[in-house]
C-alpha cells in the first residue's frame, strides 16, 4: 500500500507519498506549499512558494531526484507589487558499488527581480565520488556556482569546513571550487588523513577572481599498546578579498597541531590538545603574529566533563581601522593578550529524547568565532562566572 504522511496549516504544507511495488520501494513523491505574511513597518511582504520532489530507485544501487519550486515575493507597500518570482529546477543522479558511490546534481534558476530590473537567473553544478581502496578512502566533490545563490534551492556546498565564499545575499554570486579528502590505515594502529579545498568567484563572464579560498590540512594518529593516543596535524588557510588584483582584506593561517588521550579505566579519560597558529592578517592594518592555544580536560562517562583553556597571542592591539573611527573593544579587552578558563560541564537525561547540559565556567575568554555542533557565531570578550544552561526535548 502506498504511505501517506503530510500536514496542512492555514499558511501552507506539505505532502509526501512512499510507493513499494512488490514489496520494495520504488521511490517517493513530495509536494510542498506554503504562504508567509511579513509586516515590517507596515509593508507587507508576502512570500508565496509551491514545489514537488521526485525520488526513484530503479534498481539498489542506483537513485534518481528531480525537483521544482516556484517562489513569489510581494510587497503591497512599493509601486512594484510583485517585487520577485523565481522558478527553480534542480536533478540529481546517485548510486554506487561495492568499492566506490557518488552523487551528481545539476540546479537553475529562472527569475528577475522587477525592483532592481535585472534578470536573478543562474545555475549551478555538484558532484563527488568517494572510492574506497583497501584500509582508505578516498573522496574528491567539484561545483560550479554560475549566479546560483539563492538558498530555496541549490547544490550542497562543497570545501573544507563548508566553507562559502558567496552568500545567499550576494546577487553576483559565482564561485567554483573542488575538494579532495583522503584517510588510510597503513598499519593496525595507525591512521593518516589529509585534503585539500580551493574555491574562487571567477566564474562565468567573470575574469578576475575577487575572493579566495583555499585550505589544505593532514593528521597522523598513532594507538599506542597501552589506552594512549597521540595525533600530530597542520592546517594551512588562506581567506582573501581583492581589490583591482591586489589583496584588500583577509588573512592566512598555518597551524601545527598535537593532541594527546588517556583512557586509563573504563568511563574515564584525560586529554590534552595544543596548537600554535602564525597569522598574517589583512584587515586590521595588516602584520603577522603568533596565536598559541591549548586545553586539558577529563571526563567521566557522559554526564561530568572538566576542562581548562590557555590562550595568547603577541598580536598588537588594533586600536582602530581608520582615522576617527571608535574602538570596537573597552580598553581592557583591547590590550589583554592572555587568557585563562575552566570550566564544569554535567549532563543528564530526564527521558530517552530529553537531555540538558549544565555548564559552570570562570575565567576570562577571547571571544571572536566559536563553533559548536556545526554552528558558528561571533562570541564577545568575557572575563568573569559564567552559567549556562542547555535542554532538548
Amino acid at each position: 500500500a502506498i504511505s501517506l504522511v503530510g500536514y496542512c496549516t492555514t499558511n501552507g504544507g506539505m505532502a509526501e507519498a512512499y510507493v513499494p511495488v512488490a514489496g520494495r520501494e520504488w521511490g517517493s513523491v513530495t509536494a510542498l506549499w506554503g504562504r508567509g505574511v511579513h509586516d515590517k513597518e507596515k509593508q507587507i511582504h508576502k512570500d508565496t512558494a509551491a514545489g514537488g520532489q521526485v525520488n526513484f530507485t530503479p534498481v539498489d544501487f542506483l537513485y534518481v531526484t528531480a525537483s521544482a519550486v516556484k517562489a513569489k515575493v510581494e510587497n503591497e507597500g512599493t509601486v512594484n507589487h510583485d517585487m520577485e518570482e523565481q522558478k527553480l529546477y534542480s536533478g540529481g543522479l546517485g548510486g554506487g558499488w561495492q568499492y566506490f558511490d557518488a552523487y551528481a546534481e545539476y540546479a537553475t534558476r529562472e527569475g528577475y527581480d522587477a525592483v532592481l530590473q535585472e534578470d536573478t537567473s543562474g545555475d549551478g553544478f555538484y558532484g563527488v565520488v568517494t572510492g574506497y581502496p583497501p584500509k582508505s578512502s578516498i573522496s574528491v566533490e567539484y561545483k560550479l556556482y554560475d549566479g546560483l545563490s539563492y538558498p530555496y534551492n541549490n547544490p550542497p556546498p562543497v570545501s573544507y569546513n563548508e566553507k562559502m565564499i558567496t552568500g545567499p545575499d550576494s546577487r553576483e554570486a559565482g564561485e567554483w571550487g573542488y575538494y579532495v579528502q583522503g584517510s588510510a590505515n597503513p598499519l593496525a594502529d595507525v591512521r593518516v588523513r589529509g585534503g585539500y579545498s580551493y574555491a574562487d568567484n571567477a566564474v562565468g563572464d567573470v575574469d578576475e577572481k575577487t575572493v579566495e579560498v583555499k585550505q589544505y590540512f593532514g593528521t597522523v594518529r598513532y594507538d599506542l599498546p597501552w589506552p594512549v593516543f597521540m595525533e600530530g596535524g597542520y592546517e594551512s588557510l588562506t581567506d582573501l578579498k581583492y581589490v583591482d588584483g591586489e589583496i584588500d582584506t583577509g588573512d592566512i593561517r598555518d597551524a601545527p597541531s598535537l593532541k594527546v588521550g588517556w583512557t586509563p579505566w573504563d568511563d574515564h579519560s584525560f586529554y590534552g590538545e595544543f596548537e600554535r597558529e602564525e597569522r598574517t592578517d589583512y584587515t586590521a592594518g595588516g602584520g603577522t603574529f603568533i596565536y598559541n592555544r591549548g586545553n586539558v580536560g577529563y571526563t567521566y562517562s557522559s554526564w561530568l566533563g572538566l576542562t581548562v583553556n590557555y590562550e595568547d597571542t603577541d598580536q598588537k592591539a588594533q586600536e582602530t581601522v581608520n582615522p576617527g573611527e571608535e574602538p570596537k573593544l573597552p580598553a581592557v579587552y583591547r590590550y589583554k593578550n592572555n587568557w585563562l578558563w575552566g570550566e564544569v560541564r554535567l549532563t543528564w537525561y530526564s527521558s530517552k529524547f530529553q537531555n540538558h547540559v549544565l555548564t559552570l565556567g570562570y575565567g576570562s575568554q577571547r571571544g571572536g568565532l566559536v563553533c559548536s555542533s556545526g554552528v558558528c557565531k561571533e562570541q564577545a570578550p568575557f572575563t568573569g562566572l559564567k552559567i549556562a544552561l542547555e535542554s532538548s526535548f
